[in-house]
């Protein structure tokens, strides 16, 4: 009983499934012939029909050029292709000598493509037809054929010795020419070429006497007068003022014109080197001759000359920079560069440039603490100073500096300096004194202010008298004066008169002509010198203000 149910749902699923497949065949569309798709390069067919059920095909040839085929096939109502139609290949068109093609038509060697051929420069094309298409049987035509371009012989005349083809000529072919005789030169190209147009590049040449016309050489003065020159004749060159001959300074006549060996250059002045020089003080690479230069020396040199000129000769000084060296410090015993040890003298060493501790002999002092070396010697000028020997001084008491370069001085009750005030004040300068200090009696009268071209006494007694005669000379002045009378004065007999510049006036004075003066109590009284329009005084100066030369050159006469 199981087996039998077994069986009988077997048999009933197989039935079914058989029922189902043939409705769904039964279900699928076929396909119209109008709605079959484009096949490129294929051929039509007349033969189709108007429907085709699924799952039919048709196969479709190619066109003639092409090879291969197309298949469709009806898909549930929709066409399908496979398959395609290629151009028929041709393969390569064939190279052609001195030529070259391009494609024209298509873009590779198949059915219906074609090719242009052309020559090269040089070459022309030979035949007829020049163009190849690929065809159903291959390339038609020939390979093109490019042939020489050629030029027309040349006819030399007998002067001319030629070498080159130049017989039967063609393209590149180049023929050179040489005058056959020594004494002549070629008038025209030395070497013509067959062009590509089948042209020759040149004439050809004649011959004619070698002879060359007068150089001109920049800057130099020619031997000789002569515009026209044969062959081997000579031409000697000199070249102007500050130009150098850069050769043998020979110019021959050849073949080829002159053969020169020579050129002027103007001279110049490099920058020197290697001579402690700073080069910024070089404001050029080069100078001319005459030019100069304010030219700066490192430090510890200094300059042979004010500047440096470019000469012909070069530089002039040649040497411009030396080391400075300083002779020894007159009057010291040592001396030592203050970055250096102890050094006497008379040890075997320079004094370079530099600063220097240094000690003075016996009897002179030290003008300062160091001395330096500079390219002008010693600075200060004198290190060592002669000392000065102490003064007497009677009625009075001194007082010396330190360094014993001065010495203040004033006197004792009842007694006064010779000079103004109560004290005085002398100065040591190379061994001597400015002045010699001296005690005077209170009622003595102090010198007289200094008169150009006299001589005096430190000290007068009461009552004492001094005359003093001058000779005046041209007028310039009326400035105030002492003991002179008026600066610029003229004498006429008694009479000293004069006039006082712009800015003081006008003073028309009269004096003594024996102009005195006297001692009294300790002071001098002297006569006074009278305005003879305003009727007042006229005023008087110092010595020190005489500013004509004349009375510096009077004569004058001190009486006692």
């Amino acid at each position: 009983m199981p087996f039998f149910i077994s069986f009988s749902a077997f048999h009933l699923f197989f039935i079914v499934s058989l029922c189902i497949y043939f409705t769904g065949v039964a279900a699928q569309k076929g396909c119209p012939a109008r709605k079959i798709p484009e096949l490129q390069n294929a051929e039509n067919r007349s033969d189709l029909k108007d429907q085709y059920i699924h799952a039919e095909s048709v196969r479709f040839a190619c066109n003639t050029g092409f090879v291969g085929f197309f298949r469709v096939t009806c898909r549930d109502g929709v066409w399908s292709k496979s398959g395609r139609c290629q151009a028929k290949q041709c393969g390569h068109p064939g190279d052609t000598l001195n030529g070259d093609f391009t494609l024209i038509v298509g873009d590779d060697f198949v059915f219906g493509s074609s090719v242009q051929y052309t020559c090269r420069k040089g070459y022309t094309m030979a035949s007829r037809i020049s163009h190849r298409t690929c065809l159903l049987i291959g390339w038609d035509n020939i390979v093109p054929f490019c042939e020489v371009v050629k030029c027309e012989p040349l006819n030399p005349s007998e002067q001319l010795d030629v070498s080159g083809n130049f017989e039967a000529p063609q393209y590149s072919d180049v023929v050179e020419f040489e005058c056959n005789s020594p004494a002549e030169k070629l008038n025209g190209p030395r070497q013509i070429y067959c062009t590509d147009t089948g042209d020759w590049s040149g004439q050809i040449p004649t011959c004619q006497e070698i002879t060359c016309t007068r150089p001109e050489i920049p800057n130099s003065i020619p031997d000789g007068k002569n515009n026209v020159y044969k062959k081997d004749d000579i031409i000697r060159f000199q070249c102007v003022e500050n130009y150098n001959a850069v050769g043998s300074g020979i110019a021959r006549c050849s073949r080829d014109g002159w053969t020169m060996s020579v050129r002027c250059e103007e001279f110049t002045c490099k920058v020197p080197d290697g001579q402690f020089l700073n080069f910024t003080s070089f404001h050029a690479t080069e100078y001319k001759v005459g030019e100069k230069v304010n030219y700066v020396c490192l430090e510890k040199y200094k300059k042979r000359e004010p500047f440096a000129t470019c000469t012909l000769n070069n530089w002039r000084p040649q040497t411009m920079c030396e080391e400075i060296i300083c002779k020894r410090i007159p009057n010291s015993y040592y001396a030592r560069h203050i970055h250096a040890g102890w050094s006497p003298y008379n040890w075997p060493h320079r004094i370079t440039y530099g600063q220097y501790n240094y000690y003075c002999n016996k009897g002179f002092k030290e003008t300062q603490p160091t001395a330096t070396c500079t390219a002008h010697g010693w600075a200060p000028e004198n290190p060592c100073e002669a000392k000065c020997d102490i003064p007497n001084l009677s009625n009075g008491y001194m007082v010396l500096t330190k360094d014993e370069s001065a010495i203040s001085y004033t006197c004792v009750e009842r007694y006064k300096p010779k000079t103004e005030g109560w004290w005085d004040y002398i100065t040591c300068t190379n061994g001597k004194w400015s002045d010699t200090p001296q005690c005077i009696a209170n009622n003595s009268c102090r010198a007289l202010p200094v008169v150009y071209n006299t001589t005096h006494k430190n000290e007068y007694s009461v009552g004492a008298k001094v005359e003093i005669q001058c000779y005046l000379g041209k007028i310039s002045k009326c400035i105030d004066v002492k003991l002179e009378c008026t600066e610029n004065c003229t004498r006429s007999n008694d009479e000293r008169k004069g006039s006082m510049d712009e800015d003081g006036g006008t003073c028309e004075a009269e004096c003594q002509t024996d102009y005195s003066a006297t001692c009294r109590d300790g002071e001098w009284t002297f006569p006074p010198c009278s305005d003879k329009v305003k009727d007042s005084p006229c005023d008087m100066v110092q010595d020190g203000q005489l500013e004509n030369e004349e009375l510096k050159k009077s004569i004058a006469k001190q009486i006692k």
